[in-house]
């Protein structure tokens, strides 16, 4: 660039002025731009993990410590898997997450609100959407939710529902990390300002489900929603119709 302008010495003399000034504005903008890091911040995290997983970071704007995060509206899948944390305080496990999100989706009526709602089907252990797990995965890798391992002597007796398939998912639960927390917030708020029936439902069907033992609410799953059970392995025994 340097030696393009010293090879045309007219039009450096044009241009010399407008950089000049984009150097200033630059400087006298730095502070504001650094202001906004919360606001710019959330729409990039919206951008790289609230629409799917495929991203490990969250932007600098949304790091600890950061203030509040202005209202965003309540639209997508995920929204609802944060604000239903946020209202539970923490999820036992990948069951409890997928059976509770399909109550939420179904008498909580998340499914008015957004378009992409999770979409359950019948599958070999009832009622089933892999993009639950694939949302929790690029939650946590943002930082957004933690999974910890509670002590043995806090883990359900009934948490052999999961175990089932061999797996130890079971013993995560899931939280809402300090950063999650603003993004929940966030999302409360504009929820009460949208409709406030959205925030009314998740708390609904947490009040009513939350607290259940895994195995009393995978089993009222399987009564309410029969259709989602057709393909189950387990569907005799969660009913009791082995015994």
């Amino acid at each position: 660039m340097g030696a393009f302008l010293r090879n045309y010495p007219a039009l450096a003399s044009e241009l010399r002025p407008l950089l000049e000034a984009a150097v200033q504005v630059r400087d006298e903008t730095r502070d504001l731009i650094v202001s906004e890091g919360a606001r710019s911040g959330f729409a990039a995290v919206r951008a790289r993990f609230l629409a799917g997983p495929g991203q490990d970071t969250v932007p600098e704007g949304v790091a600890e410590g950061s203030p509040a995060l202005p209202p965003i509206p309540v639209s997508q899948r995920t929204d609802f898997l944060v604000l239903l944390l946020y209202v539970m305080n923490e999820i036992r496990g990948f069951t409890q997450a997928v059976k509770m999100l399909l109550l939420v989706g179904e008498e909580g009526m998340a499914k008015r609100f957004v378009p992409d709602y999770y979409q359950h089907v019948a599958y070999d252990y009832g009622p089933f959407d892999k993009a639950v797990y694939d949302d929790i995965a690029g939650l946590r890798r943002a930082g957004v939710l933690e999974a910890v391992r509670p002590p043995r002597r806090g883990r359900q007796q009934d948490d052999d529902v999961d175990l089932v398939r061999g797996s130890k998912e079971v013993e995560y639960t899931f939280r809402l990390t300090a950063k999650g927390k603003r993004v929940a917030e966030s999302l409360a708020r504009s929820a009460e300002a949208r409709d406030p029936a959205i925030l009314a439902g998740v708390r609904d069907v947490s009040s009513k489900y939350g607290s259940l033992p895994l195995k009393d609410l995978v089993r009222l799953v399987y009564e309410r929603y029969p259709a989602l059970t057709t393909k189950s392995k387990i569907r005799r025994r969660v009913l009791g119709e082995d015994e």
